[in-house]
C-alpha cells in the first residue's frame, strides 16, 4: 500500500441546494474503491441515493468489472484536467506523461470543485472548502494553449483549467462563470488542422438543434486569438444549485476499457426503466442517432450521452458535443451501435430498418429522418454563415462528412411498403 492519501469524503449538493452536505465516504483497497454513506447523510431526510449506490450503513463495493462507482468516476476529471493535473504534479505535460500514473484520489484531491454534476471531494468530513479560480477566457485560452503544446502552464492558471467536468473528452476546455450563467469554454488543439473545428462544433449543434434535437445552448467567441465554444452547463441552474448528473457509462455499469460494449439500445433500456415520461425516450433517442449519422458524429461514445438524476428518476440531458468528424470516404460507423443486433453503419436506412427498437414505426421513423435531413439542407448556408465558415470550409464539410453520399443511400427503398434490401436511390437520397 502506498503512502499516499486513500481516503476522501464525498460532499453532494442535494436537489434544490445551493450548497453541499457530506455524503459519505470513499477510500481504496488495492485496486478498487469501496464506498459508505455517513450517519448525517442517511438521517437527512432531504438525501437522495447517489444513481446505482442504495442508502444503507454498509460499504458499497462497486460494479462488477469496474474498480469505482460510476457516480463518484463522473465527478473526476476527464482525460483533460487528469492531463493538466499531472503537469502540475510531476511536470510532465504535452505527451510525455501517462495519467495512469496517478491514483483516482490524487485526482479527486487536485482537482477543481466545480464538477460535472453534484459531487465533490473532500480532506474533511466537517468543513467544506471550494477549490476554484477565477480566471478570464482570453487567460484560460493561452493557458490551454501552453499546456497542449507542452510548455509550462502561467503561474496560477492550473487549477482553472481542472474542471472536473468527465463529458468531452481530451480537447482543451475549461469551466467559465459569468453574469449569465455557468460555460464550458472548448478552444482548438495544437493538433487540429486550422482552427475552424470549433466553428465544425457550432454548426453542428445548431442544425441537430434545427432538426429536433434538444441540445445544450452554445455560442462562438474568440480568446486570445484563438476561436472558443462555449457551450452552456446543463448540470447548473441559474440560482447555482447543482444537478446530480451521470454518463452513459454510469448508466451502463460500464468501465471505460468496457466502453465499446456501449449501445444506444442499451441507454434507452435504462432511461425508459428510470424516465419520468419513458414514452418519449424512443423517439427523443432515434432523433439524436439520426442527426449523428446525418451530420458525420461519428464519435458518440457512452461519454457524450448523460442523464440528469434526481434520486428515484432520469432524464436525458441535452446534447452537447456535436462534431462532423467521420471520414470523408464511403465506409463509417457510430461509435455506439444502434441495433440490438449490434447495427453502428452510418446508415440512416439502416437506422430506420431498426426503428421499432425505439418504439417507432416505419412511418413515425421516416419522417424523423426526413425531418433530419430536411433541417441540415435548408438551413446550411444561413447557418454556415452563422459561424463564419469560409465557402471552401463548408465545401470539404458538406456532402463528405455532413450527408455523406452513404449516409443516404437506401433510403428511397426503406421509405416504401416493407423492406426490399439496398436499392438504387436518386440523388437527394429519397
Amino acid at each position: 500500500m502506498s503512502s499516499e492519501q486513500t481516503e476522501q469524503f464525498v460532499w453532494a449538493w442535494l436537489p434544490g441546494a445551493t450548497s453541499p452536505v457530506v455524503c459519505g465516504t470513499v477510500w481504496q483497497e488495492g485496486s478498487t474503491h469501496r464506498f459508505r454513506y455517513g450517519r448525517s447523510y442517511r438521517e437527512n431526510p432531504h438525501a437522495i441515493a447517489l444513481f446505482d449506490m442504495p442508502l444503507g450503513d454498509q460499504p458499497l463495493q462497486p460494479p462488477a468489472g469496474m474498480t469505482l462507482h460510476g457516480a463518484l468516476r463522473d465527478a473526476l476529471p476527464d482525460a483533460w484536467g487528469q492531463h493538466v493535473i499531472l503537469a502540475r504534479l510531476t511536470g510532465k505535460s504535452g505527451q510525455s506523461g501517462d495519467a495512469g500514473d496517478l491514483t483516482a484520489v490524487t485526482y479527486m484531491r487536485n482537482s477543481s470543485s466545480d464538477r460535472f454534476g453534484a459531487i465533490d471531494f473532500q480532506d474533511s468530513a466537517n468543513r467544506y472548502v471550494a477549490r476554484s479560480q477565477p480566471a478570464t477566457l482570453d487567460d484560460l485560452a493561452g493557458a490551454a494553449l501552453a499546456l497542449d503544446e507542452g510548455r509550462p502552464l502561467p503561474s496560477g492558471l492550473d487549477a482553472a483549467l481542472t474542471h472536473g467536468t468527465s463529458v468531452g473528452g481530451a480537447r482543451p476546455k475549461a469551466t467559465l462563470a459569468d453574469r449569465t450563467g455557468s460555460w464550458i469554454a472548448k478552444f482548438s488543439s495544437s493538433s487540429d488542422r486550422g482552427n475552424a473545428v470549433v466553428r465544425y462544433e457550432a454548426l453542428a449543434l445548431r442544425l441537430a438543434a434545427l432538426a429536433g434535437v434538444d441540445t445544450a445552448e452554445a455560442s462562438l467567441t474568440t480568446a486570445a486569438g484563438r476561436d472558443a465554444l462555449l457551450v452552456r452547463r446543463f448540470d447548473r441552474t441559474p440560482s447555482g444549485a447543482r444537478l446530480m448528473t451521470v454518463s452513459g457509462l454510469t448508466m451502463l455499469q460500464l468501465d471505460e476499457m468496457a466502453g465499446r460494449y456501449a449501445t444506444y439500445p442499451g441507454l434507452l433500456d435504462v432511461l425508459k426503466g428510470a424516465a419520468r415520461h419513458p414514452e418519449r425516450v424512443g423517439e427523443e433517442l432515434f432523433t439524436r442517432v439520426a442527426a449523428n449519422i446525418a451530420l458525420g458524429n461519428t464519435d458518440d461514445h457512452a461519454r457524450n450521452h448523460s442523464a440528469l438524476w434526481d434520486g428515484q428518476q432520469l432524464s436525458l440531458a441535452p446534447a452537447y458535443d456535436i462534431e462532423p468528424c467521420r471520414t470523408p470516404g464511403w465506409d463509417a460507423n457510430q461509435a455506439l451501435a444502434y441495433g440490438r443486433d449490434g447495427e453502428r453503419t452510418s446508415s440512416l436506412a439502416t437506422l430506420i430498418r431498426v426503428s421499432a427498437t425505439y418504439d417507432l414505426d416505419r412511418k413515425e421513423a421516416v419522417a424523423i429522418v426526413d425531418r433530419v435531413i430536411a433541417a441540415i439542407r435548408d438551413n446550411w448556408d444561413d447557418t454556415v454563415d452563422e459561424v463564419g465558415l469560409s465557402k471552401g470550409q463548408a465545401e470539404s464539410l458538406y456532402g463528405s462528412r455532413v450527408l455523406n453520399e452513404s449516409t443516404t443511400e437506401g433510403l428511397r427503398t426503406v421509405t416504401q411498403a416493407g423492406w426490399a434490401g439496398e436499392g438504387p436511390v436518386d440523388g437527394n437520397g429519397r
